[in-house]
């Protein structure tokens, strides 16, 4: 026995690359994942179009079914323990969680590494103030200038809202001396590609750090299509001058710049599955199967968002949705769930990916050239 716990203590310490390429031959995690995301909330205040999650509710989803307060309280300690580096907050509309502020806080005093994900029309000062605080990264959800994110948000004076939000934010850290990154994710579709310049000179003007864009997904009726990827090409090549002489930096997400490059197929955009072909034609593992995990707010783990079709009808997939669930935290343990013979299975079949048969919807994933990076360049592991 005293041999055993010698052996474990040990092994603790050995490099996390080391084992985390053991877990990829193995198929087995033996290691916690680097970062968790944690729906703390299903309830949403906008109508976007290209997300079906405010309709979950008149879809006979109970409220009160979200995990309490004091649950999360006690997640959060057990990723803690476990060793997760990172918590990623989501929704629904993370601050509509009553008690988003103590949630913060908790995780601050556990020196957790915080990312929330918002819409930003609840930004209020006391919010606004623990995220500093706490040096959170915050991602403000905004797709277009004025009326064009309006519009495609579902309610009327949400941009304006949402840029109070981020002043909030932007004072918060500057009367604290606060070190948080505040960012704009801008999700690129049909009806917004001429407002890809429009948001950065806002972002530039309000003091946000980055702003990202990233490709819409699963979304047919609002992919871009052939005439919106010839006005995207001639707006990122103003964009990328703009950006070189500003303190408002960009980041093109790797799909999306894919997309413009016209690397991978507009047909596949135009379906909602633009890495399918990717998967496809260059087949990898599953990387997020041993770096991820996420939680949603009955409790149930899945591998990632898109195995959980984050922003598809709730009723309509839910046969898909429970084929992808690891356990409920519930019933068990985060940590027995993460090392359970039912993810061990999952990590087992997505090596390589099989995009086309049972999981399709991986056809979404914005990670495929993470996955590839990281696959072939340990120096251990096989390439393919």
């Amino acid at each position: 026995m005293r041999t055993k716990a010698i052996v474990k203590r040990v092994y603790q310490y050995l490099p996390y690359q080391y084992r985390l390429v053991r877990s990829l031959r193995n198929h087995k995690a033996y290691v916690p994942p680097k970062q968790v995301q944690v729906e703390i909330t299903n309830l949403c205040n906008l109508k976007c179009t290209m997300c079906d999650r405010w309709k979950w509710v008149g879809e006979n989803r109970s409220t009160a079914d979200v995990l309490s307060t004091q649950r999360l309280l006690d997640l959060f300690n057990e990723l803690a323990s476990l060793g997760v580096e990172g918590i990623l907050l989501t929704g629904g509309e993370t601050l509509m969680q009553p008690d988003f502020v103590t949630l913060i806080r908790h995780l601050d005093d556990l020196e957790r590494k915080i990312t929330i994900f918002t819409n930003g029309t609840l930004m209020d000062r006391a919010k606004a103030e623990a995220l500093a605080a706490a040096n959170a990264i915050v991602f403000f959800s905004i797709d277009g200038v004025s009326e064009t994110n309006d519009k495609i948000r579902g309610v009327s004076g949400t941009f304006d809202k949402a840029i109070e939000g981020i002043r909030n934010l932007v004072n918060a850290r500057k009367e604290g001396r606060f070190k948080n990154w505040i960012i704009i994710n801008f999700t690129v579709q049909r009806n917004n590609v001429h407002d890809v310049v429009p948001i950065f000179n806002v972002a530039n003007k309000i003091g946000v750090d980055t702003v990202t864009y990233n490709l819409v997904h699963g979304k047919p009726d609002v992919s871009p299509d052939e005439d919106s990827l010839k006005t995207l090409k001639e707006n990122f090549q103003s964009l990328e001058k703009l950006a070189a002489s500003s303190k408002t930096r960009i980041f093109l997400g790797d799909v999306l710049r894919a997309f413009i490059e016209e690397n991978i197929p507009l047909d596949n955009v135009k379906t909602g599955l633009p890495t399918l072909s990717l998967f496809r034609d260059s087949p990898v593992p599953c990387i997020a199967a041993y770096t991820a995990s996420f939680i949603d707010s009955f409790g149930r783990v899945f591998p990632c968002c898109y195995c959980y079709l984050d922003n598809f009808s709730y009723s309509q997939f839910e046969k898909e949705r429970s084929r992808f669930c690891m356990g409920n935290i519930l019933e068990k343990s985060f940590s027995e769930i993460w090392y359970g013979e039912k993810y061990n299975k999952f990590r087992a079949t997505t090596d390589p990916v099989n995009a086309e048969d049972l999981y399709l919807f991986c056809g979404q994933c914005y990670d495929y050239f993470a996955f590839r990076k990281s696959y072939t360049s340990f120096p251990f592991f096989k390439k393919l």
